[in-house]
């Protein structure tokens, strides 16, 4: 995948086969009604941590420091991508935790799973190293920078879940289906959506 095309980049960690088929089964099982839609089964992931839209933290970069160039901005990110890639662990297995509405509109379900100290390593190291490339790009307040960003302002926190549908309008909580009670993940590194 090349990165620098992608429309959006996060570090993921993939279901192995054996929950995909439990994610899978658990998503024909949600009493939705249209215009839910499932998320495929090629996409199911875990965020470790979010990187955003290439193209748009260039332009938020730009904004702070105009003499930032793109292949400046570019090499850094290369950077901050060989680092990172190393941080997830070969394979963990997550206690899912319950089903949770997300989004502005609340129609996004996902399954929430409780971090492990592998997933909480990851993730923390990932935030410093994200905190190395803002630097290396010009940004001298990184806490700031990253809670105004519109690309990086959900990267502080780890919210561990798995999105399963979108566009939720009506649900019934009691009506939700039971889940399995873990799921074993694998690296993905790099994804694009």
């Amino acid at each position: 995948m090349d990165v620098y095309t992608s429309e959006r980049l996060y570090l993921e960690l993939a279901p192995v086969d054996k929950s995909l088929v439990g994610l899978t089964t658990l998503q024909q099982e949600l009493p939705l009604r249209k215009p839910a839609w499932l998320i495929r089964p090629q996409k199911l992931h875990l965020t470790v941590i979010h990187f955003g839209i290439v193209r748009e933290v260039y332009q938020e970069l730009l904004a702070y420091n105009s003499r930032l160039t793109y292949e400046a901005y570019l090499s850094a990110v290369s950077f901050f991508v060989h680092d990172i890639r190393d941080l997830l662990p070969r394979q963990t297995t997550l206690r899912a935790t319950g089903f949770h509405m997300f989004g502005p509109a609340r129609t996004v379900l996902a399954l929430t799973l409780h971090p492990n100290d592998e997933l909480t390593y990851a993730h923390s190291q990932s935030l410093e190293r994200l905190g190395h490339l803002l630097i290396s790009c010009g940004i001298n307040d990184v806490p700031a920078f990253i809670y105004k960003s519109h690309n990086f302002r959900y990267a502080p926190d780890l919210n561990p879940h798995i999105t399963l549908a979108r566009n939720v309008r009506t649900l019934k909580e009691r009506s939700l289906p039971s889940y399995p009670a873990s799921f074993d993940f694998h690296p993905a590194a790099l994804h694009g959506l």
